[in-house]
């Protein structure tokens, strides 16, 4: 096995690894990496992918102590957002958006506000106790609180 090759097996095995983040490769050819958070008063520690499928479309908005859930998405030419799609949504950004018009058209639902940066959404979380939303894996995220994702 090649050299090149053996590296991204290692980075796909630490990838499958950790329930928190994902990686895409960024524009540097370095992963990119995303941890989904919640605001600290949440007793929330992980979810199930679909419990947080279900909640970034919608499809639930409650907490399970049914306070109201508030998820926030990145911009829709972030990587960050792009990563989180493809990993946990399991759609493409262009998918997701096509969804949100569907919701639009037929009166269901209005796409998640959209925030320009990972300072935006770490903000965000850490002043709305309902608050979910995904941040790159090297932001400071002291002030939130990064839960897993169980499949």
């Amino acid at each position: 096995m090649k050299a090149s090759s053996l590296g991204l097996v290692l980075i796909v095995a630490a990838f499958l690894s950790c329930g928190t983040s994902a990686a895409q490769e960024s524009e540097s050819g370095r992963p990119a990496t995303f941890v989904l958070i919640v605001n600290k008063t949440n007793p929330t520690v992980s979810l199930g992918r679909s419990r947080v499928v279900g909640l970034f479309l919608k499809k639930s908005s409650e907490w399970d102590d049914g306070s109201p859930a508030r998820p926030v998405d990145q911009a829709k030419d972030s990587l960050l957002r792009e990563a989180f799609s493809k990993d946990i949504l399991h759609k493409s950004v262009a998918a997701v958006n096509s969804y949100w018009q569907q919701q639009i058209f037929s009166g269901r639902a209005v796409p998640l506000p959209e925030l320009a940066s990972d300072e935006e959404v770490l903000a965000h979380v850490r002043l709305n106790p309902g608050a979910i939303g995904y941040v790159s894996g090297d932001a400071n995220v002291s002030a939130v609180k990064v839960i897993g994702v169980d499949e």
